[in-house]
């Protein structure tokens, strides 16, 4: 009998559009502000340069989902690289704790929204929108990446037309957004710079995409062509949110409001403030959707590589899905909205995000000096760019560390 497998059925776009809904998601909502309050008119190179950074680790990611294209990609990948099974079990229980923190804490900022637009106490909303996401997870991936993709789509539409409309309510606002994309002066770097570490948060999401490639279609060919595009994209979204609501609306007023992109609405005029809620409980849910497939298929891939028990290995013969790996991840979720202090355990994932980061570029720097770069490998870097993922992903932890 054929051992049951994930089923592909992935194609790039859906993918893309999974990298970007779990890239932008509803940090722009805060981070906008954030970033202006510390680098004023300058905020859109903040995100530049935020991006470029970003982007030696998401190629040696792009890299290794060519080698490796396997669930609980981070954890294959330091095991093969470092030849080191212990610390791949500790990368990936890492990212997986990475997604049900995360998913935990969205819960409830979803719950919290929508009590302020139902009147629903916000936490059994929390507990029922990751139930719910649960269960669109177990039906099937192509029912979850298909409800990601919608979301997506009017997620960052929103934010579009929002930002489009504040353009169009003050004929003074384009100038000023385009005034603020210029090189800016030696002085303003150090302030780019810090901001820029605020900002990089607001890329984080992009690896989840490795976690995908057993249901991907063609992953060698799909998978480093999903993580460039899903980085290229969400900059651009960024850079032009950012500077038309710096143009439309001042850094400083922006660094002040807790809702920055409610600020743009208002300036527009053509979205209720409402609306942007509304938005922002979608996001919220596609960010719990996305968080809760990508910890079920760490746990599934490291279980079928015998790293965790063989259970959570077990995939439904119907829906192509990993069940009990999906129930034990929203298990810990809820368990994590009803007991645990999210705020403290949310602001360890960037940390541990950023340790991961560094060991999947160390592990494709070790690697490629041992067994070099294949001629029939699809996708590769050269061996500089591992090496410059893992001196910035140290020097962030360790400013953000410091901070």
């Amino acid at each position: 009998m054929t051992e049951p497998h994930l089923a592909r059925r992935l194609t790039l776009p859906l993918v893309v559009l999974y990298g970007i809904g779990v890239t932008v998601g509803a940090g722009i909502y805060v981070l906008v502000g954030a970033v202006a309050g510390t680098t004023g008119s300058a905020a859109p190179w903040a995100f530049i340069v935020s991006a470029v950074v970003v982007a030696f680790s998401a190629l040696s990611f792009a890299e290794w989902s060519v080698r490796r294209p396997e669930s609980a990609g981070e954890a294959a990948y330091v095991t093969a690289g470092l030849g080191a099974p212990r610390a791949g079990l500790a990368i990936g229980l890492a990212v997986a704790c990475v997604g049900v923190v995360s998913a935990a804490t969205v819960s409830l900022g979803t719950g919290g929204y929508i009590e302020a637009l139902t009147g629903l106490p916000a936490l059994p909303a929390a507990i029922g929108v990751a139930i719910a996401m649960a269960l669109v997870a177990m039906i099937g991936i192509a029912l979850s990446a298909g409800l990601a993709a919608v979301i997506t789509v009017i997620e960052v539409g929103a934010l579009l037309i929002v930002a489009f409309a504040a353009l169009v309510a003050d004929p003074g606002a384009a100038a000023r957004a385009g005034a603020t994309l210029a090189l800016p002066a030696l002085p303003v770097w150090p302030m780019i710079a810090s901001g820029a570490l605020l900002a990089f948060f607001a890329f984080i999401g992009f690896e989840d995409i490795v976690n995908l490639a057993e249901e991907v279609i063609d992953p060698a060919k799909v998978l480093p062509k999903a993580i460039i595009w899903t980085l290229v994209l969400s900059t651009v979204v960024y850079v032009f949110v950012v500077a038309v609501a710096v143009g439309a609306v001042g850094s400083e007023a922006l660094g002040e409001s807790a809702a920055p992109i409610a600020l743009l609405a208002e300036a527009g005029g053509f979205l209720p403030v409402q609306v942007i809620a509304a938005v922002g409980v979608l996001a919220g849910i596609n960010g719990i959707l996305i968080q809760i497939v990508m910890a079920s298929r760490v746990l599934y891939g490291m279980a079928r590589r015998g790293q965790l028990p063989g259970i959570l290995a077990g995939i439904h013969p119907a829906r192509k899905t990993p069940v009990i790996a999906t129930l034990l991840a929203t298990a810990i979720v809820l368990i994590g909205i009803l007991l645990f202090p999210l705020e403290r355990l949310a602001a360890l994932t960037s940390a541990i995000t950023l340790v991961i980061f560094a060991a999947v570029n160390l592990a494709l720097i070790v690697e490629k000096s041992r067994h070099g770069t294949p001629d029939t490998l699809a996708f590769s870097v050269p061996s500089w760019v591992p090496v410059c993922g893992l001196i910035t992903a140290a020097l962030l932890l360790l400013a953000g560390l410091a901070a």
